[in-house]
């Protein structure tokens, strides 16, 4: 099988410890060894979750972990540079549970670098502050997010120790608890209908067909006088 070696050269080169001269020996090598060479210079790594995430640690930017520390499994990311700063955009990547009760998840979004996060509200057009706190090298920004929630921040340069604390909103019901008796009085605006789902049926003057499903027999009655179905 033929390889075509431009497009080894940019996969070996991407490698994270494969060097010129690596490329340049494997380059050399006959078909046969080329994939033994490959997978020497690569990086290993088994086809689970953890693992995975292991070996793509070092150009991770971005963690979203749930409030007791561990990783999300419902939640998706986008990140944009703009000039010295950074847009990252949170969202749901899965339907909640229960679509008719809301909930709200606490998160944690760990990003590399030290960052100030501004939230810019998508359904206001406003500009709100968020906890967060920046390390040596990460930030951590603190967000509870309802299972409909998205999440627009505006990261840009901080400084190293800085730390705001800010409660989050409490949603109050908006609606009244109404107490409903286990009978009522009740008028209807129209008489009741019985549905016809099965029914006997004849054409014309055929004999009484058995008991058959209503969409069935009006298909066999289109197709007797070759109308459309």
């Amino acid at each position: 099988m033929r390889i075509d070696r431009y497009i080894l050269v940019f996969v070996l080169c991407t490698l994270s410890l494969c060097t010129l001269s690596a490329v340049e020996r494997t380059i050399l090598l006959g078909p046969k060894t080329i994939g033994k060479a490959l997978y020497a210079l690569s990086e290993h790594a088994s086809i689970s979750r953890s693992d995975v995430l292991r070996a793509v640690e070092s150009a991770r930017v971005v963690e979203l972990r749930s409030e007791k520390g561990s990783l999300t499994q419902n939640l998706l990311y986008q990140l944009r540079r703009d000039g010295d700063g950074m847009w990252l955009f949170v969202a749901h990547g899965k339907e909640p549970y229960n679509k008719d009760i809301s909930q709200f998840d606490d998160i944690r979004i760990c990003v590399t670098g030290r960052w100030k996060p501004t939230v810019y509200n998508t359904l206001t057009g406003e500009t709100e502050t968020i906890s967060y706190t920046v390390g040596d090298d990460n930030t951590t920004v603190f967000a509870r997010m309802f299972d409909y929630d998205s999440l627009l921040l505006r990261l840009t340069p901080a400084g190293a120790g800085e730390c705001l604390r800010v409660p989050f909103k409490q949603v109050s019901p908006t609606g009244k608890a109404l107490e409903v008796p286990a009978q009522l009085a009740y008028t209807l605006s129209e008489p009741n209908a019985l549905l016809l789902d099965k029914a006997e049926y004849a054409l014309d003057d055929e004999p009484w067909h058995s008991r058959t499903e209503a969409l069935r027999l009006d298909d066999a009655c289109r197709e007797k006088l070759g109308c459309d179905k």
